[in-house]
């Protein structure tokens, strides 16, 4: 699927930057959207109406950028692209893309991510697929965090659940779920490591006695404790970074600072405060230029907030979109074999505080699968049992 590698931007492949690969990858983005519109009142429940809520509050957003900041209607699309692309859910409704299929593409691009990041990882000084001063090895490795990691977590998740469902090429399940695992800590991001394992706990102490419950997690707890207390330069590196942020008062850290700016200042007029201000993009934008300014002066980075930087750029209802699709992942009953759906999900949401991965290019073409999955499975009726003829014994 062509739509997957430029919602990724290539995995930011570095020698393809300002080239004419980004006016192909611009102009199919725009048309797979423009594609999918006429499928966006389509019938139907389930995620349908918070998508269109998140799609239209997007769409919208771009003429509130120009109109309220004076940026460009090319800026303010091009900003917005990335997330746009949750219309492409309608249009795979319309085509009904086979679940199998996604799952193939998925493990497809999985493999090709980790492949790539260790590439990545074992040539650090050279900036193949990242910018060389995003590396560092400040947290007691070498740090980076790899595009396209919407993908990754998608295959994790789902390796983890067909690894417990009896499904084909058991091996193959166990490599991918440990190393979204160890891929996860070799990122050294704590938010990320952390929800890793939460998801990873629920999945493999789900549906067992209680009594295992417990011997699993006071074996998981002793582990953790265990390499916690090794001299390992990751753990002195997650340390040193936690002992550094809880110095700060909760009021000062700049992500509380940011969030809350976002929240209550960033907006003009009360029209922004409901509707949002649009996505800062463009070199000659003013508005991306103050927004240069806050990150210079401030710390305050739209990618730190989360949830917050959402409803800045998208107003109220995007916000509400998302918070309609996690209600519905712990309300609505899925097969064995589908849980990955809510575990990708219920991921997002544990990190939707202070990281992008709601509205993040590297993530939302995954998301965008997920949810199409879940609708599908979730809205799909149950086939008829068939009625035996009545036999006359006489």
């Amino acid at each position: 699927m062509v739509l997957i590698i430029c919602s990724i931007n290539f995995f930011e492949l570095q020698a393809i930057k300002g080239s004419a690969f980004r006016y192909v990858q611009f102009a199919f983005l725009l048309l797979a959207i423009v594609i999918s519109m006429p499928y966006l009142f389509m019938k139907g429940g389930g995620f349908l109406t918070p998508v269109r809520l998140i799609f239209i509050s997007a769409f919208i957003s771009i003429f509130i950028a120009s109109f309220t900041w004076d940026q460009t209607l090319i800026d303010s699309l091009g900003g917005t692209i990335p997330v746009l692309v949750w219309g492409v859910l309608f249009y795979l409704l319309h085509i009904a893309y086979p679940i199998e299929k996604i799952e193939r593409i998925v493990l497809g691009y999985g493999l090709l991510y980790l492949v790539l990041y260790f590439f990545q990882f074992t040539h650090p000084e050279t900036g193949y697929f990242v910018k060389l001063e995003t590396v560092e090895s400040s947290r007691g490795i070498v740090r980076i965090v790899f595009p396209g990691r919407g993908l990754f977590y998608f295959m994790s998740f789902m390796a983890i659940n067909k690894l417990t469902t009896g499904q084909k090429n058991k091996w193959l399940w166990v490599v991918l779920s440990a190393l979204g695992i160890i891929v996860t800590v070799m990122q050294v991001t704590r938010q990320f490591i952390g929800a890793t394992m939460v998801i990873y706990a629920i999945h493999f102490l789900r549906g067992i006695a209680l009594y295992k419950k417990v011997l699993v997690a006071v074996f998981i707890a002793g582990a953790i404790f265990v390499f916690l207390q090794t001299d390992n330069p990751i753990v002195r590196g997650l340390t040193d970074t936690t002992q550094e942020q809880a110095e700060e008062d909760g009021t000062d850290n700049v992500r509380y600072r940011g969030a809350m700016f976002f929240l209550t200042d960033l907006s003009k007029t009360t029209f922004n405060r409901i509707f949002g201000n649009g996505v800062p993009y463009g070199e000659t934008s003013g508005y991306n230029r103050y927004y240069g300014w806050l990150i210079g002066n401030y710390g305050f980075w739209l990618a730190d907030v989360g949830i917050f930087a959402v409803y800045a750029m998208f107003g109220v209802f995007a916000v509400l979109g998302y918070f309609l699709i996690w209600i519905k992942s712990f309300f609505t009953k899925l097969p064995d074999e589908y849980q990955y759906l809510k575990y990708y999900l219920w991921f997002l949401l544990l990190t939707s505080l202070s990281s992008d991965t709601i509205y993040s290019s590297y993530d939302l073409i995954a998301t965008v699968m997920i949810v199409y999955i879940f609708q599908v499975v979730s809205t799909k009726k149950p086939e008829p049992t068939p009625v035996l003829p009545v036999v006359n014994a006489y």
